[in-house]
């Protein structure tokens, strides 16, 4: 086979290993720039998408063309620009390689756990991850969002949903260009709290601001194009923290910016959580329904799963005569 061959037929298995997502975005816009002596080098549109192939994806597709060519292969992804044929012509203008392609996770609230991980690091061969509705979210996420529908994933804790929606966020960032923030319902909350304190003080030592500290936290997740909201809960609501919701739903219904919801609460206890208790207005969760595709996400919880890996991982540890413990 010739060297080009061999590249398609490797993009052909590796379509089908991974989500069209994934494919799309980091595999698809690659391209062959040589091959000898079972080395093979590709080129990536830019920096980040080099680093991220080389990181993630390097020993996946040293496999396959392994198996296409029945020889030890080893691939390296490089940040290709096409030389000039003519060199007495005027090069033409070159879109610069940025080296600042990675935003900075962290300052979109995303927690330390999650800044470097992404959709590629779940394992989708999970039955949770199956499911039909999801993969075509997953798949068509660009079109759905915009579209204005969101994403809203109900189901009990350490099934994924968080490194799922933080996967998709980072993933709508990079390739559409918009931008995102990740917040905790009780984090929102808090943040609300600390600007009442703040505002406080501020009034203590005569120093004014030109918005109220609740506008502030407000207009800055109404303004955001993807707001990731993790852990919607109903549990301890207060009046003011039920009408928080509605105030941050309603707004950003009315702007049509779409938004990812996880809880492990159903639609019914969103609202009506128990006597004596208020649950979310009834106007929030239509305005959520209105906005969001709603999928109940069931399985395994991952969190054991990556401890079991880890320990299984782990060298056996043997007790010599003198009580040394060492580790095999």
């Amino acid at each position: 086979m010739k060297a080009e061959e061999i590249w398609q037929a490797a993009l052909g298995e590796l379509q089908l290993e991974m989500t069209r997502a994934t494919f799309d975005t980091w595999v698809k816009p690659t391209s062959l720039v040589s091959y000898q002596a079972g080395e093979m080098v590709i080129a990536t549109p830019n920096q980040y998408a080099q680093e991220w192939l080389s990181k993630r994806l390097c020993s996946t597709v040293n496999r396959v063309l392994t198996g296409i060519t029945g020889r030890s292969m080893q691939a390296t992804f490089v940040v290709w620009q096409a030389p000039v044929e003519d060199a007495d012509a005027e090069p033409e203008a070159v879109e610069p390689v940025h080296t600042d392609l990675v935003p900075d996770w962290s300052r979109r609230g995303i927690p330390d756990r999650f800044v470097d991980k992404t959709l590629a690091d779940l394992d989708w061969s999970r039955p949770v991850l199956q499911q039909a509705e999801l993969r075509d979210y997953v798949d068509r996420c660009a079109e759905f969002l915009n579209a204005g529908i969101g994403l809203h994933l109900y189901g009990p804790n350490g099934i994924g949903k968080t490194h799922l929606v933080i996967g998709l966020a980072k993933q709508v960032c990079l390739e559409l260009g918009w931008t995102i923030e990740f917040i905790t319902w009780r984090g929102y909350l808090a943040g609300l709290r600390e600007g009442y304190e703040q505002a406080r003080h501020d009034v203590a030592q005569q120093r004014y601001g030109d918005a109220e500290p609740e506008y502030r936290v407000l207009q800055r997740l109404v303004e955001v194009d993807l707001l990731v909201l993790d852990d919607l809960r109903a549990d301890d609501l207060t009046a003011w923290a039920r009408g928080k919701l509605l105030d941050l739903i309603a707004r950003r219904y009315d702007a049509e910016r779409p938004l990812f919801v996880t809880t492990n609460y159903d639609l019914n206890e969103l609202t009506y959580p128990g006597a004596n208790r208020l649950g979310h207005d009834e106007a929030a969760i239509s305005r959520l329904l209105g906005m969001c595709q709603y999928l109940t996400l069931q399985g395994e919880d991952y969190r054991l799963l990556e401890r079991r890996a880890r320990v299984s991982g782990l060298k056996p540890v043997t007790v010599e005569r003198s009580g040394v413990r060492k580790r095999g």
